[in-house]
């Protein structure tokens, strides 16, 4: 599993892209552009690969963020 946080822009879209398409399973960050979120997790699953996409800030000190390995994309 991968988690990638900024991977609404040009780089971070194709990190994401690229590890699900390696194989791994992966969790997206976004703080407040569901809809841009939803267009990467669509495009990886439309390729075959399995994503999340899961609003959260990680600017908030002491944030923490539990993601198991149980999510069906």
């Amino acid at each position: 599993m991968a988690l990638v946080t900024g991977s609404l822009r040009s780089l971070g879209a194709a990190i994401a892209k690229r590890l699900a398409q390696d194989g791994a399973a992966v969790a997206l960050t976004y703080t407040s552009s569901p809809e841009k979120a939803n267009e990467v997790v669509f495009a990886i699953k439309a390729a075959g690969g399995q994503a999340l996409a899961i609003g959260a800030d990680g600017f908030i000190t002491g944030a923490s963020l539990k993601i198991d390995d149980s999510f069906a994309a």
